[in-house]
């Protein structure tokens, strides 16, 4: 696993690894209450992992990593983020979608999936 900014250098010699990107959106009033500075405010965003794997291992093991990073984030409630909508895209070959840190020459050497998973959290303010 990797984080966008993680300073990574890929493997020699190729191995499945899965990138995570968030995506953040404008936080909207979602409830009013209690005078100044107490207001809901809302936050969306989306959360994205880039599953890369060996050119040569197929895509369905692309897919079958996608839907390991979608179980776990489906319906995840804690007490300050909710998940929902996880889904799972087949993207291609790695040089042709290059996430920004990764290297352009080495990400030749995967096919992605993507797994999109909407979320938000609130905050007080």
């Amino acid at each position: 696993m990797h984080w966008q900014d993680d300073d990574f250098d890929l493997p020699d010699t190729p191995e499945p690894f899965v990138y995570f990107e968030i995506e953040m959106d404008r936080a909207f009033v979602a409830g009013y209450g209690g005078g100044r500075f107490n207001n809901l405010y809302r936050n969306t965003g989306e959360l994205h992992a880039y599953v890369f794997i060996p050119t040569e291992s197929g895509m369905d093991l692309g897919i079958d990593y996608g839907e390991q990073v979608a179980s776990t984030f489906r319906s995840y409630r804690s007490a300050d983020v909710s998940c929902f909508g996880a889904s799972v895209e087949p993207l291609g070959k790695g040089a042709e979608l290059i996430p920004d840190g990764l290297l352009r020459s080495a990400a030749g050497n995967y096919s992605v999936t993507l797994c999109v998973v909407d979320f938000y959290f609130d905050q007080i303010g």
